[in-house]
């Protein structure tokens, strides 16, 4: 098998590569592989950065929501209400 075979991965191999990298450390092959095919391969690049903002989204999915300080937020609703009724 030449080099060029060796090192050129098919758009599968790549995306199976880009998966399992998010799992765990990949070989000191596979990601000469991988970075030569993404170099070459339009789909895969698109795909790589489809994968890299689901990521993100599921970062951001998963962080604890922020609570906002409602303190006498009622009170004050409820005060101007009455200020526009008795306007009214």
């Amino acid at each position: 098998m030449s080099l060029m075979n060796t090192l050129m991965l098919s758009c599968r191999k790549a995306t199976e590569l880009m998966e399992r990298r998010t799992m765990e450390a990949l070989g000191t092959l596979d990601r000469m592989q991988l970075w030569m095919h993404l170099r070459v391969c339009d789909g895969c690049r698109a795909f790589q950065k489809q994968n890299a903002r689901i990521d993100e989204m599921m970062e951001v999915r998963d962080q604890p929501e922020t609570s906002l300080d409602t303190t006498g937020l009622e009170e004050r609703v409820l005060t101007a209400l009455e200020k526009d009724r008795s306007s009214t």
